[in-house]
């Protein structure tokens, strides 16, 4: 058994001996600038098929079916009823946003005199009340995060009094903006486990925080060699995830949800590839209010990220 296989061993290596001797016989032949230029050549092609590839997670079938389909709406009578139906959308969705407004008018220019304060109050009570939602009524969703609570109001307002003429991007003028930053950020780090080092900074929102946190993995995965970093993210997540990979030059991939509306663990497993610099989960999501298994993901992650560190 060991002597036969030792045969077909040695068979192998011969054979592989020749066709090395046969491709050394063959570019033998050719001229060296041909060999050169086709080598250059090949990896032009390669890395264009590569981008083009990369360039998005849709199957190459469904891009080409999509340029075949913008090529038959640059047809003449195909474009012209496109053209009409977009006009008729446009004033439909015009008449929708401005339904709240009467007046149909705007203010378009600087007045040459200044309002006084009445005037100013009055036209901000006029927009206040375009709406008919019953905001104080908790009637909204996703938009406002507070109760309407009076008390809280008068917190609120009393807050905002002290501190509407400071500026916290000089914290030597106003160290209070600066220490009130400092303690947010160890409050949330110590929520969520943070260890000593663990940094962060205050947005203005959802959007800035996803954007800023994807600049951070970026710069690490630069860091780490990948010039490419890859977002895997739930289609259900937050569509700052994707502003961000548009703005910081990474490639998104989305990852499909199971009956349970929660990211499929599996399949994010699969999207993983040798650029995946974070795994993004939602807790809860926009689309259903559900949240993804954010410690399964964490472990996923922590498997990934000694990757990476290795």
């Amino acid at each position: 058994m060991h002597k036969s296989c030792g045969i077909v061993f040695n068979e192998g290596i011969t054979a592989i001996k020749n066709v090395i001797i046969s491709i050394d016989q063959t570019l033998l032949e050719i001229k060296p600038w041909k060999l050169i230029v086709g080598t250059a050549a090949s990896v032009i092609l390669f890395q264009y098929v590569r981008r083009i590839w990369r360039a998005s997670e849709r199957p190459i079938y469904s891009r080409f079916r999509s340029k075949v389909f913008s090529a038959i709406c640059l047809l003449p009578p195909i474009r012209k009823k496109l053209e009409k139906e977009l006009g008729d959308a446009r004033q439909k969705i015009f008449h929708e946003i401005h339904k709240c407004d009467n007046t149909g008018l705007f203010i378009r220019i600087l007045p040459e005199n200044g309002l006084d304060n009445a005037e100013i109050i009055s036209i901000a009570e006029e927009y206040n009340a375009m709406t008919d939602i019953d905001i104080a009524a908790g009637k909204v969703s996703g938009a406002i995060y507070n109760d309407q609570n009076s008390k809280q109001n008068d917190l609120l307002s009393k807050i905002f009094d002290i501190y509407a003429f400071s500026n916290p991007l000089h914290p030597d003028i106003f160290p209070g903006c600066r220490k009130m930053e400092a303690e947010i950020v160890r409050i949330v780090a110590n929520l969520f486990h943070g260890r000593l080092e663990c940094c962060g900074t205050v947005t203005s929102g959802g959007t800035e925080s996803i954007v800023l946190a994807m600049l951070s993995y970026r710069n690490y995965a630069n860091a780490k060699g990948i010039s490419e970093p890859e977002i895997l993210v739930p289609v259900t997540a937050h569509a700052a995830f994707d502003k961000a990979a548009h703005l910081f030059g990474m490639r998104i991939r989305h990852v499909p949800v199971g009956n349970n509306q929660k990211v499929d663990i599996d399949r994010m497993k699969r999207a993983i590839s040798s650029d995946t610099c974070v795994l993004v989960g939602s807790a809860p999501n926009f689309p259903t209010g559900t949240m993804d298994d954010i410690e399964q993901i964490a472990q996923v992650y922590s498997i990934m990220r000694n990757f990476l560190d290795n």
